[in-house]
């Protein structure tokens, strides 16, 4: 019996050395090394690291509506400076009731000149802001500082475009490149208070072309009996598709023709 424990024990020991000697001896594989990018033919499982890779390597795609917005604008520049009535017409909604009647020609075409000076200085690179849909785009600029004798304000240039749901072609519903808002201070008020007060005057929560003491009815707007109070966190507040700020421009029969 003791003979055998003993011829066991001499068997393990002897496999332990083998197993040993081949493993030491044996070249081990190096790990594969470690990329920043996926390899050309591995498959990615996961599709949140998918779509990462492919916002981070493929082009974006242009904002279509953003696009036709300012080919319409070029085209309405050119329509000015060519004093192209029918053309100027087609192009945009917000039309005088001179330019609407054929015997005042003359007038018109005064009011497509002055209009036209209006809108020479508008530069596509300040308009840096954009809210956009398959309905209309709102083009807009930073605030810049501006003053009016004892008074702070602050400007904002904006242009409004909707489309028409008819032909589907977007077109201009007003170019307002100097929209203003502007506080006197009292001699008390601080440096701080009179920044956040024209900040508060100017500001749009929701990006819908109205800011929020428009939509809310407050300061200069309080005393005003046709203002109408719309969500300032909400771009369409009754739910037609149309933002509060594109149907402020349009008065009543523009509105039906835009809902039908």
């Amino acid at each position: 019996m003791y003979k055998k424990f003993i011829i066991t024990i001499a068997v393990i020991i002897i496999v332990a050395i083998i197993i040993t000697v081949i493993f030491f001896n044996t070249k081990k594989t190096p790990p594969p090394a470690v990329t920043d990018t996926p390899l050309e033919n591995e498959i990615i499982d996961s599709t949140e690291q998918l779509e990462s890779v492919q916002s981070e390597n493929l082009p974006r795609e242009p904002i279509k509506s953003l696009n036709q917005a300012w080919a319409v604008f070029d085209e309405y520049v050119s329509a000015l400076n060519a004093r192209d009535i029918p053309r100027i017409k087609d192009l945009s909604y917000q039309q005088s009731e001179t330019c609407s009647n054929p015997d005042k020609e003359k007038e018109c075409l005064l009011i497509i000149d002055n209009l036209t000076k209006f809108v020479q200085d508008i530069k596509k690179e300040d308009y840096i802001n954009n809210s956009e849909d398959k309905s209309q785009v709102i083009l807009s600029t930073s605030l810049r500082r501006d003053s009016i004798g004892r008074q702070e304000g602050v400007l904002r240039g904006y242009i409004y475009f909707a489309r028409d749901q008819f032909s589907g072609s977007l077109k201009i519903l007003a170019i307002d490149p100097n929209r203003g808002w502007f506080y006197q201070p009292k001699e008390t008020d601080a440096k701080d208070f009179i920044e956040k007060k024209l900040l508060d005057m100017s500001k749009d929560s929701d990006e819908d072309g109205l800011t929020d003491f428009q939509e809310s009815c407050l300061g200069s707007y309080f005393e005003n009996t046709a203002c109408t109070n719309t969500d300032q966190n909400k771009k369409d507040t009754d739910g037609d598709g149309w933002w509060d700020g594109i149907e402020f421009f349009f008065n009543e029969n523009r509105k039906v023709i835009l809902n039908d």
